[in-house]
């Protein structure tokens, strides 16, 4: 079962980007969502991974992928490189639902403040 709907249709804060599902990547619990009418070069997709490790801890992700420009690179850098963004949620098995709703929702809150990436990629902490 997917985990979103498809198109899914998101916000970038300037505008709506819809994206499809492509495939479940085989062998593993892992589906890609990729953006129709972004160009070819950029890449941008999303990903959503769901592992086991042998500790029995559950690991969720939720990785966001684009080939974007460079500013001003010089001869020998390439003009542009991906940026990855994952979103990860570790838990013991039997964890509540809700207790997991809750720690996601603080990150991601926190995340949400202003000005937070332009401090986040400053190095602040």
């Amino acid at each position: 079962m997917s985990i979103f709907t498809t198109p899914l249709t998101l916000n970038d804060g300037t505008g709506d980007r819809i994206f499809n599902f492509q495939y479940q990547e085989p062998g593993v619990l892992v589906g890609r969502y990729i953006e129709t009418a972004a160009l070819a070069s950029a890449v941008s997709l999303l990903r959503v991974s769901h592992t086991t490790a042998k500790s029995g801890t559950k690991r969720h992700l939720l990785q966001r992928v684009e080939t974007c420009a460079l500013v001003s690179p010089s001869e020998s850098e390439p003009s542009e490189a991906p940026i990855t963004v994952n979103i990860t949620v570790n838990h013991h098995p039997k964890a509540l639902a809700a207790d997991v709703e809750e720690q996601l929702n603080i990150a991601l809150a926190a995340a949400g403040i202003t000005g937070f990436t332009a401090v986040f990629m400053a190095g602040n902490i």
